[in-house]
C-alpha cells in the first residue's frame, strides 16, 4: 500500500503463494555473473512469479538485487488532523509486504517478476552528474534511478550538505564524526531539509522517510561540496575548488538564495562565506540557514538586536524560527520591502490586513517598506550596524525624486531573505565563465536542455528564452512535476538505448514534441521505451510543454500562525473567491475558483496546524468532484469553515496519490455513454447562446444537479463500475468507503 507496486504488477493475476520475499542473500561470487539464470531457477522449482526483497536502510543491497530487481517508489501518504481518528488514519493500514517480513514503509523495496527476468537490463555507463539538493534534483534522481529496463552505475549527486538519507554514503567519509555530531545538533533539528531551517517550506519536497524509502543513497554517488566550475570543452566540473568529476550529462538542479548582498556597497564585492563571517547571511538554502542559525546561537546572550529584511512572509518566517530558539521577539527587528498591506503572496485584501493584523501583535519591531541601504562593519570585520532606508510616500508635484528616510539599528547580525530568485555565487559564476546564457535566469529550451546540448538545467532560476514572451516564470510551475519531465527528456535524449539522440545534434531537433512527452510521462516506465521509440523525429516545437500541478509552500509565522499556499501556475482574474465565515477570525482559508469550477487556488492563514500534503493535491480539480464545494457554500450556515468541510470522512480519497488516474479512466469510459453524450450536446448548445462562463456553469449545475443527482442512470452505472473497481485495487487504504466486502 506504501508503495507503487501497481505501476509494475496486477495483483488480481497473482495469487498470494505465488509471492515471496528474499529475507537473506549470500552468493558465492564465483557465481555471480549467472544469478539471473539462479534467480530464474529458484522461482521455477518453488512455484514462484514475483520476488521481492527489502533492504535495511543503511545497509547496501546485495550488487545482484541493484542490478536484476526493480525498485519500486515509495508512495504519498494521507495525512490525518493531529488528534483525530479520520478514516485518513486507514493510510497507516500494514501493507501485504509486511506479512512476508517486510522492514517498514520506510525501507527501500526491491520486486523481481518472471517477465522482468526474460529480458535483460541495459547497462548505461555514461556519468551522469547532477548538482542539487532542490525539490526538482530529488524527483529527478527518483525517476532515473527507477527505470525498470535500465541499470545506471555512474549517476553522482553534488550537493553542499546532504539530507539525513543521504549522508551514511558521502563520498567525504572523513567527515563522518561531524555528520554524526551535526545530526545529534538542536540545529538539525530545526532543519527543513529543503530550504533550509530558516525559510520557507516547500511542501513538494520529499520527507524523510520517502527519502529513505527511495533508496538513493544504495544507487548513486554522493559527493559533498559545492560547484565551482565547469569546463564545457572536456566535460568536467570542479567542485570546492578541488575535485575534479567528468560528466557525460550535467543537470543543474541547485536550490535558489537571497542575492541582495550585490547591491549593498560595503559588500557587494565579498563572497558569501566571507559575509558569513562577517555576520552577514543570505538566506534561502540549508547550507547558509544552517551558519546564520549557528551564528545566533553563539551570540544568543548579547543585547544587540538581530535584523531580518526581506519579503514579508519570507521575514516573518525566520523569525518566527528565531523565537522558536529563543530568541525573544523584541530583540528582533523586521524590515519588510513591501508596504503594509501590500504583500506579495497573499493578493486578497482582506486575508493580507489580517496577516498584518496579527503579525502586529507578535512582539516583533517592524519596519514596513524599508530596506537595506548599507552596512557598517566594526575594526576587527564583524557586523556593527545596518543602515535602513524608506522612500518617502509623499507626493512631489515640482517633480523632484522622492526624499529617502533612513535609519540606523545596531545589530549582531543581519539575515537577507528577499526574493530568491537566482543560484549562490558559486554556481552563478561558474554558469556565466562556462560560457551558458544567463539572462536573468539560466535559459533552456522545452527541453530545458541550456545551449550546450549535454547540459540541462532545472530550477527556479531557469527561464525559457525571450522568444517565448508569455512563458511564466520556473519558481511558479510545480518542483516535481519539473523534475520528473527533465529526467525523461535526459532519458530520451542520451540515455535510452532505444530513443537516445546523438548528444552532438543540432539544438532545434528532438525525438519528442514538448506536449507529447508530457504524455509519456504519464505512462509506466516500463512502458516508455516501446512509446516513445514508435514516435518519429519532429522538429523543436515552437510552443512550450504544459505543466499543470500546482506549486505549494508553508511558512511557519510568529504567534503560533501558520500559512499555507497551493496555486496552480496559470491563474486569471476571472475567479470567484470564497473565504472562509466562521466565528474564529483566527482561522482564514480562501478558495479561488474560475468561472468554470475549477479550483485555481487555496490559502490559509491560521493557529490550528492544517494537513498541507493534503490540501496541495486539490488545486486543479472541478469544483464538482469536491462533494459540490460551491453548491455546499451557497447552502452553509453562519460559520462556514473550510478546513472542516475538506477534514470530512468523503474527502479521504481525493488526497489518494492514485486518485488522478481514476479521473482518467472516468474520462475515458464517458466518452462512449450515450447519456454523458447528450448532456454534452446540450452544454454546448447553451454555450454558443450564452458567452459567459459563470452563467454557463450555472446552467450545467442545473442539468447534472449539484452532486450529479440530474445524471442519467446509463452514466451513474458507468461512473459507479470504475469507482468500485478503484477502491477494490485500494481497499488497503480507502477500506472505509467499500460496501460491505468487494
Amino acid at each position: 500500500a506504501h508503495y507503487n507496486t501497481d505501476d509494475y504488477l496486477n495483483f488480481e493475476k497473482y495469487r498470494a503463494r505465488t509471492i515471496a520475499a528474499i529475507t537473506r542473500w549470500s552468493l558465492n561470487p564465483i557465481y555471480v555473473k549467472w544469478s539471473r539464470f539462479i534467480l530464474r531457477e529458484a522461482m521455477r522449482l518453488y512455484y514462484k512469479k514475483v520476488l521481492f526483497f527489502q533492504g535495511d536502510k543503511s545497509l547496501t543491497p546485495p550488487r545482484e538485487v541493484l542490478e536484476e530487481f526493480v525498485h519500486l517508489n515509495p508512495r504519498r501518504k494521507l495525512q490525518t488532523p493531529k488528534g483525530s481518528e479520520a478514516p485518513t488514519a486507514a493510510a497507516n493500514f500494514p501493507r501485504p509486504s509486511a506479512k512476508l517480513g517486510g522492514l517498514g514503509s520506510e525501507y527501500p523495496l526491491y520486486f523481481l517478476s518472471k517477465k522482468l527476468l526474460s529480458s535483460s537490463k541495459f547497462t548505461v555507463n555514461k556519468r551522469i552528474v547532477v548538482v542539487g539538493g532542490s525539490s526538482h534534483s530529488y524527483a529527478l534522481l527518483e525517476t532515473l534511478c527507477s527505470i525498470s529496463y535500465l541499470n545506471l552505475p555512474n549517476v553522482y549527486l553534488i550537493i553542499e550538505r546532504p539530507p539525513l538519507p543521504l549522508r551514511c554514503n558521502a563520498a567525504d567519509k572523513s567527515s563522518e564524526a561531524d555528520i554524526l555530531a551535526e545530526d545529534s545538533s538542536e540545529e538539525s533539528k530545526l532543519d527543513d531539509e529543503y530550504s533550509g531551517c530558516l525559510s520557507v517550506h516547500d511542501v513538494d519536497h520529499p520527507i524523510e522517510h520517502e527519502m529513505f524509502a527511495m533508496g538513493l543513497v544504495h544507487k548513486i554517488n554522493v559527493v559533498r561540496g559545492s560547484l565551482t566550475d565547469i569546463d564545457r570543452e572536456n566535460k568536467a566540473i570542479v567542485v570546492s575548488d578541488e575535485l575534479a568529476i567528468e560528466f557525460d550529462v550535467l543537470i543543474l538542479a541547485t536550490n535558489t538564495v537571497d542575492s541582495s548582498t550585490r547591491r549593498i556597497s560595503a559588500i557587494s564585492g565579498m563572497h558569501p562565506s566571507k559575509c558569513a563571517d562577517c555576520g552577514i547571511f543570505s538566506l534561502g538554502n540549508p547550507t547558509a540557514d544552517l551558519l546564520a542559525l549557528r551564528w545566533v546561537r553563539r551570540r544568543h546572550s548579547r543585547q544587540d538586536p538581530f535584523v531580518v529584511c526581506g519579503e514579508a512572509l519570507r521575514a516573518f518566517c525566520c523569525a518566527a524560527k528565531l523565537i522558536r530558539l529563543g530568541v525573544p521577539p523584541s530583540r528582533i527587528v523586521l524590515a519588510v520591502i513591501e508596504e503594509d498591506p501590500n504583500i506579495s503572496h497573499i493578493e486578497d485584501s482582506t486575508m493580507a490586513l489580517q496577516f498584518v493584523h496579527y503579525m502586529s501583535e507578535s512582539g516583533l519591531k517592524i519596519y514596513w517598506g524599508h530596506n537595506v541601504r548599507d552596512v557598517m562593519l566594526s575594526g576587527n570585520g564583524f557586523l556593527n550596524c545596518v543602515q535602513l532606508e524608506r522612500r518617502s510616500l509623499a507626493d512631489h508635484e515640482d517633480g523632484s525624486p522622492p526624499k529617502m528616510q533612513h535609519l540606523t539599528v545596531a545589530c549582531v547580525a543581519l539575515l537577507l531573505c528577499q526574493n530568491a530568485s537566482l543560484p549562490d555565487r558559486d554556481v552563478f559564476t561558474a554558469i556565466n565563465e562556462s560560457g551558458l546564457v544567463f539572462d536573468g535566469g539560466l535559459v533552456v529550451d522545452h527541453s530545458f536542455r541550456t545551449v550546450d546540448p549535454v547540459i540541462f538545467g532545472v530550477s527556479d532560476y531557469t527561464k525559457f528564452s525571450r522568444m517565448h514572451k508569455d512563458a511564466l516564470p520556473h519558481g511558479r510551475y510545480n518542483p516535481r512535476e519539473l523534475g520528473m519531465y527533465v529526467a525523461l527528456k535526459v532519458l530520451e535524449q542520451h540515455l535510452d538505448p532505444h530513443t537516445a539522440i546523438n548528444s552532438n545534434m543540432p539544438q532545434n531537433s528532438s525525438s519528442l514534441s514538448g506536449r507529447g512527452s508530457a504524455v509519456i510521462s504519464n505512462l509506466p516506465l516500463q512502458s516508455q521505451s516501446k512509446s516513445t521509440a514508435m514516435l518519429p523525429v519532429q522538429p523543436a516545437p515552437t510552443t512550450l510543454p504544459d505543466f499543470n500541478l500546482p506549486r505549494s509552500i508553508l511558512a511557519e509565522l510568529p504567534s503560533r500562525m501558520q500559512f499555507f499556499k497551493s496555486s496552480l501556475p496559470h491563474t486569471s482574474d476571472d475567479v470567484l473567491l470564497y473565504p472562509t465565515s466562521r466565528g474564529d477570525p483566527r482561522r482564514e482559508c480562501l478558495l479561488k475558483i474560475s468561472e468554470l469550477g475549477v479550483l485555481v487556488e487555496i490559502m490559509y492563514l491560521g493557529e490550528d496546524s492544517i494537513e498541507d500534503r493534503n490540501l496541495s493535491q486539490l488545486p486543479g480539480r472541478h469544483e464538482a468532484v469536491l462533494n459540490g464545494a460551491v453548491f455546499s457554500y451557497e447552502n452553509k450556515d453562519a460559520h462556514w469553515d473550510w478546513i472542516a468541510f475538506l477534514r470530512g470522512s468523503w474527502a479521504a480519497a481525493l488526497y489518494h496519490d492514485k486518485f488522478p488516474s481514476l479521473l482518467q479512466t472516468m474520462r475515458l469510459t464517458l466518452r462512449t455513454d450515450k447519456g454523458m453524450q447528450l448532456l454534452l450536446q446540450r452544454v454546448l448548445e447553451m454555450a454558443a447562446q450564452q458567452p459567459d462562463n459563470a452563467e454557463l456553469a450555472k446552467h450545467r449545475r442545473d442539468f447534472t444537479g449539484a452532486r450529479g443527482e440530474g445524471l442519467p442512470e446509463s452514466t451513474v452505472a458507468a461512473v459507479t463500475a470504475d469507482v468500485q473497481d478503484h477502491l477494490k485495487m485500494h481497499r488497503a487504504v480507502l477500506r472505509q468507503y467499500l460496501p460491505g466486502k468487494l
